[in-house]
């Protein structure tokens, strides 16, 4: 935790950074699509998720948690070319 408050202070500010420092653009969350990066809200915790074009995958206790994508509040995606 004390990285992402250095790096950008929140979990969603730092993802943000990481993004755009990485290339990636921001979508809107109504075009997600399969391999978009998400971040979403669940039990008021942000997390961070991969979209698989069904749901919002991402690592579990269990393995792998699998979340609507209508939950996802940011996205991105990596640009075609």
């Amino acid at each position: 935790m004390k990285a992402i408050s250095e790096y950008g202070r929140t979990f969603a500010n730092a993802l943000k950074k990481a993004c755009r420092e990485a290339g990636l653009v921001a979508v809107d969350v109504s075009q997600i699509t399969a391999g978009d990066l998400c971040i979403y809200t669940d039990a008021n915790e942000e997390l961070c998720g991969i979209c698989d074009g069904y749901a919002l995958l991402s690592p579990s206790e269990e393995g792998y948690a699998f979340n609507k994508c209508e939950l996802a509040r940011i996205a991105w995606r990596v640009p075609d070319g």
